[in-house]
């Protein structure tokens, strides 16, 4: 699937505090004898690198999703490790937004079972690189290779493949750019729809920094708290029926988030 970049403004509003995953005490009606919304709230985290790339397609998708489920969506941007924290120890109710397999790492919580769209990782380079095979083209590699710190499935692959003392991590894509820029890695791996933008903006324009390979497209999932099992399977039959509706891409476009 091709990769995505936002191309207009998306306002998001930002929620009160809740209690997340139970029903809210019943508030004064609001003004005009509007009755309060007392549905339960569901608390996803993220990384505020996709909260700010697709941020605004994800709030669409699943404020309706949930919706048909009798949940209302808070999605709060954190840092990637932080997030993973959060909803780990139940400071949330699941991650937004994550690779296939990150259970499997973080056993507290369960993956929907349909995913809502894919993004692609890719390498950058200020040189031309032959990269091929995947992953498996930083086996044994010389090359001094970076990521962003708290992605699950970059870690998961280039831990085991790439030599320790040449593997680093960048706290986000901004600074794995600058890193590169400067020559303090020689390869810097991120999805291409944060990375292109920054790319576009005037400090990397002549940086000569380029994509010299797509490394994996993979399909990205919701990933709900243990205790939220039964919603995870609920929320994945609500998936594959937008998805028939046609109502993911419909909302991609709502969204401003335009492919390239």
């Amino acid at each position: 699937m091709a990769g995505y970049r936002i191309c207009a403004a998306a306002a998001l509003f930002a929620l009160a505090p809740v209690c997340h995953g139970q029903a809210q005490p019943a508030l004064p009606a609001a003004a005009g004898g509007t009755p309060a919304d007392t549905r339960p709230v569901l608390v996803l985290g993220g990384s505020q690198e996709t909260y700010n790339a697709v941020g605004p397609w994800l709030t669409l998708i699943y404020t309706d999703a949930l919706g048909r489920l009798g949940y209302r969506l808070d999605y709060r941007p954190y840092p990637a490790k932080r997030s993973s924290v959060m909803s780990d120890t139940g400071g949330a109710d699941g991650e937004m937004h994550r690779a296939a397999g990150y259970a499997l790492q973080h056993p507290e919580m369960v993956q929907v079972p349909v995913s809502h769209f894919s993004f692609n990782f890719v390498a950058y380079a200020t040189r031309p690189l032959e990269l091929r095979g995947g992953w498996q083209a930083f086996k044994d590699t010389p090359l001094r290779v970076e990521y962003r710190s708290g992605v699950y499935r970059a870690e998961q692959h280039l831990r085991q493949l790439v030599p320790a003392g040449r593997l680093s991590t960048a706290n986000n894509s901004l600074l794995g750019l600058r890193k590169l820029q400067v020559g303090r890695s020689d390869v810097y791996i991120d999805v291409d729809v944060l990375i292109e933008p920054l790319l576009a903006q005037e400090e990397f324009r002549r940086s000569g920094i380029r994509k010299v390979a797509l490394i994996e497209t993979t399909d990205m999932y919701v990933h709900l708290n243990k205790r939220h099992a039964g919603l995870a399977v609920k929320l994945g039959q609500v998936l594959a029926d937008m998805k028939k509706e046609g109502l993911i891409e419909k909302y991609r476009v709502q969204a401003g988030v335009a492919k390239y």
